[in-house]
Parts: C-alpha cells; structure tokens; sequence
C-alpha cells in the first residue's frame, strides 16, 4: 500500500536510492573532468562563481558593477550562491572553479537519488530505478548540473516539493501542508518563478483533498504560506531595504523583460551587429520567440552611437528602466504578441523548430558536449531532445496511471503550468523547463513500472 509506503517500514529504496546516485555522480563528474573544466565562466556562470567568492570572503551577497564597484545585488534568487559560498570556503576553490562545478555535479546526483526515492513511494522498486536511471543519464539534467547555474539546485528543490505534495495527498494536515509550503518557498529562493507554485499547486491542492470540512481546508493553506513567508522573510527584508526601488525575490526580471521583446525576438528583423549568433542572416524570424543580444539597447557593441546609457541609480533602477523599455515595446507591438508567445511556448515544448533549439543551446547556452562513436560524433543536445520525447509519451501513460490509482497528478500539472507561464513572458529556453524535466524522470519510471508488468498494477492506494 501506498500509504504503507508513506508511514515508514522497511526501506528497499535504499538500494535504488544509492545505486542512481553512485551512476548520476560517475555521469556529472566524468562530464565536470572532460567537459565543463574546460569552459570559462561566463554571464550567469560568471555571476554565481564570483558572487560565492564574495560570500566566502565575508562581503556578502554582493557583485562589482560596470565601474568596479563592489555593490549589493539581488539580480538571481540567493540559495545557489549562498551554496557555492560554502564551496568557497575550501583551499582549493581559490583558484579554480572546477570544486564549485563538482560540488554541482554532487547536488545533481542527489536530484536523482530523491527521484528514485519519491518514484518508488508511487510505484515501487523497479520504478524506482527506472526513474532513477532516467533521470541519471538525461542531458537536461546533467547539462545543468556539471555548470555553474542555478537550474541545478532548482531541481533538487522540485523534488522536494513532489514529494512534500504526495506526502501532503496522503496524509492531509497542518504539518503536511507546513512541510510543502516550505518546500514550495525553498524552490523559490532557487528560481523565482516556483512562488508561482503557492497558486498552482498549494492552495489547489488543499481544496482538492475531499471530505474535509471548508475550515480546514483553508487552515491548510494558510499554514503552508505562512511558512512559506517565514521561510522567504530574511531575503524579502533584506531587498526591501538595499535598495532604492522595491525588489523581492530577484531584481532581475527587467533585464529579461528587455533582452526578448524587440525586433529580432518578434520576427520582425533579421540579426545585427557583432555578438549575434546568426543561424541564417536572411531570416527575419530566425530568433522568433528567443532572446538575443541585438535587444539590449546599452550595449555599444551591437548599436554603437544609438546605444542607451544605463540610467543613474543602483541594479533597481536600472532593471525599472530596462523594464520598461521591453513593456513599451510590447505594448508598441500588441499585434504581433500572440504569436511571438505561441512561438515562446512551443520553443519551451520543443514541438517548434526542435533542430533549431539545439542549435541556440549550443551557441548560447553553451551545451557543446558531444560524444565520438567510432568516426561519428553524436551531440548530447540531440540525446536530450531524443530522451525528452520518449519520456513526454511515458510521462502521459504515468499520469494516466496516477489518475487510475486516485492519485493527485497536481505537481506534474503545476510544474507544466509554471513552465509554460515563464516561457510566454519571457522566452523559449529549454532549461526553464527544467521542473519538467524532473518530473517527466517520475512519471517515466511510474510508466515503466507499469509496461513492465501490466497485469499488476504498482500504484495503489
């Protein structure tokens, strides 16, 4: 029984648990120790490294401005950093960000030790290592996990949150609904768009439990936000008062907000400039639905004399401003939005211009690794995009397996959802899907478990 499961007993999930680890780890590190060693930090990559140097070093949650300065920040959420920053602490990561890429690689293998471990409380034993070894050998996974990006810390956190959501389905209570609304903020502090979760998933799934009083309900959900507020408090307060303008969870959102609304991004202009990654210089939509550089009107690089100087003020100021000229952009343009949106969703989904989404993760995202079979060499980004279809068809025979058992599928729904939303008011970028990829490795081991042995069910309540 599923709730037997739930309750404790015996635990054959150790193995599973243990064994996808030990093969994720080997995966990363192999992947750290040929691969990603060789690559200089950059953008994003560049940020969290040295942000966790500054931690480290006492400073702070602090990062040098275009003058040098050495300035507060809140531009990314604060748990990957503050990870790397105890990273930091180590001799040998003075030098070198080959310990934070390992310690990111360790973080992955845990991804998929909890995979298995939150497979198995659905489906058994061998869904378990099936999810386990799905998730252990998939590039989506893996790609983030051997880099420097918070997506990697992101999914551990989504784990948690579907396992939190189970253990909440199961066995509704205060304490339950406490521990997912904590899950839910933690995964917050990792990527911001998780607070759309609270909305998604928490209070849905508190009124979606039946036969309990309406009062109840509400407690539920009121306790899971209340922690979930306690939980956020220290990273709310201190952006509420470092900085001129209000910030949140991130101060980031107007620098993406610019960097995707323009010409290029709307189909309407071929690219331009240096720092374009053209793909084919007569195609006005090439980047339809993407970001690219050409859309940061302060970079000089690209618009010489007619680049925008940032405005006074601190990162605040200058993401409001930056805001503000991708909005009025949109606005400018209301005509063509649909489709620019549709073309953001469809990116995200892969089931729009798929050939050309590996094309931008490798040009720039930076996801190059490749592997040579015998004289043929065989690009990871192209087993990720195989493995994610064969994995979207599992995952729908596991939903259905769920939803058969009388199982919630509402993680797998919010998770979806939430992709999907940050997609259409941002860009297309397959590691925004990452929430998705972590549960489609659930779902496929469910799905497995279920082939497998068709004449007797696993998920069961």
């Amino acid at each position: 029984m599923l709730s037997d499961r739930l309750a404790g007993g015996a635990r054959p999930w150790l193995g599973a648990m243990a064994g996808t680890f030990a093969i994720a780890l080997l995966v990363r590190v192999v992947a750290v120790m040929t691969w990603s060693r060789h690559l200089d930090p950059q953008g994003d990559e560049a940020f969290y490294w040295r942000q966790a140097q500054y931690l480290s070093g006492g400073a702070g949650f602090v990062y040098r401005n275009n003058f040098g300065e050495q300035v507060h920040t809140a531009v990314h959420p604060p748990l990957y950093s503050a990870y790397l920053g105890l990273v930091g602490l180590l001799p040998l990561a003075e030098a070198s960000h080959l310990p934070y890429r390992l310690a990111t690689a360790f973080v992955g293998a845990a991804t998929v030790a909890l995979i298995a471990f939150a497979t198995y409380r659905l489906a058994g034993r061998t869904a378990a290592w099936a999810a386990g070894l799905l998730a252990a050998v998939y590039p989506n996974l893996w790609f983030n996990e051997v880099k420097l990006t918070a997506e990697s810390l992101y999914s551990l956190t989504v784990i948690v949150v579907v396992i939190a959501a189970h253990r909440y389905w199961v066995a509704p209570s205060v304490r339950q609904a406490m521990w997912l609304g904590g899950a839910v903020a933690m995964a917050a502090l990792a990527r911001a768009e998780a607070l759309v979760l609270f909305g998604l998933l928490v209070v849905p799934l508190a009124f979606l439990i039946r036969d309990r009083p309406v009062r109840r309900r509400i407690t539920e959900a009121g306790a899971a936000m209340a922690v979930g507020l306690v939980v956020l408090a220290p990273w709310l307060v201190r952006n509420l008062t470092s900085f001129a303008s209000p910030a949140t969870i991130s101060s980031g959102s107007g620098f993406v907000v610019e960097i995707s609304n323009c010409d290029q991004t709307f189909g309407l202009a071929p690219p331009k400039g240096p720092g374009e990654a053209s793909l084919d210089a007569g195609q006005a939509d090439q980047y339809l639905g993407y970001w690219v550089p050409a859309c940061d009107r302060s970079d000089v690089s690209i618009h010489g004399a007619n680049a925008v100087p940032w405005p006074d003020g601190d990162e605040t100021e200058v993401e409001r401003w930056k805001r503000g000229i991708g909005l009025d952009y949109v606005r400018a343009h209301r005509s063509e939005l649909p489709v620019v949106v549709a073309a953001r969703v469809g990116r995200i989904w892969d089931v729009w211009r798929p050939q050309q989404s590996i094309d931008l993760n490798t040009l720039f995202e930076g996801r190059s690794a490749s592997l040579r079979v015998g004289g043929i060499v065989v690009g990871f980004q192209s087993l990720a995009m195989a493995q994610y279809y064969v994995l979207l068809g599992l995952a729908a025979v596991g939903i259905f397996r769920l939803r058969r058992s009388g199982h919630t599928v509402m993680p797998y729904v919010a998770l979806a959802v939430s992709a999907t939303l940050a997609a259409a008011l941002s860009f297309g970028i397959t590691r925004y899907r990452v929430g998705v990829d972590v549960a489609l490795c659930v779902l496929g081991g469910v799905a497995i478990a279920h082939l497998l042995r068709p004449r007797r069910a696993t998920v069961v309540t």
